[in-house]
């Protein structure tokens, strides 16, 4: 009996130990629609909403107060890092055809916790 509890004490200490070592899982996250270049540069002006939404998907952002106006959002964090990536287009139609297209791509310089990130 003495002998089981201090393995069990021994087993929790380990791995209270490990898990301030960085071996614990951080996942990916992963927002909003997937957006690639090559595929925001497949919209052209004058293309229909349904092309648009067979090429990019379903808009992220659909705004009933300006249904010209779709907007896709992306943003990408790797599990572990402060850094996120970001991406923004968004196509404006008139009469149902894409008038134009707009697209951002940045990178968040901070962390979660709002502090200047470490330099990986």
């Amino acid at each position: 009996m003495k002998k089981s509890r201090y393995i069990l004490i021994l087993l929790v200490f380990t791995l209270l130990s490990l898990s301030g070592c960085g071996i614990i899982y951080i996942p990916d996250v992963q927002q909003g629609n997937m957006i690639k270049a090559e595929d925001v540069e497949r919209i052209k002006a004058g293309m229909t909403e349904k092309q648009v939404r067979f090429v990019l998907g379903t808009p992220l952002i659909q705004d009933p107060f300006h249904n010209d106006r779709w907007d896709y959002y992306y943003s990408y964090q790797k599990g572990g890092s402060s850094k996120v990536e970001r991406r923004q287009a968004t196509v404006f139609f008139r009469d149902g055809k894409v008038s134009r297209v707009s697209k951002q791509e940045f990178r968040d310089k901070t962390t979660r916790n709002g502090t200047e990130p470490d330099q990986d």
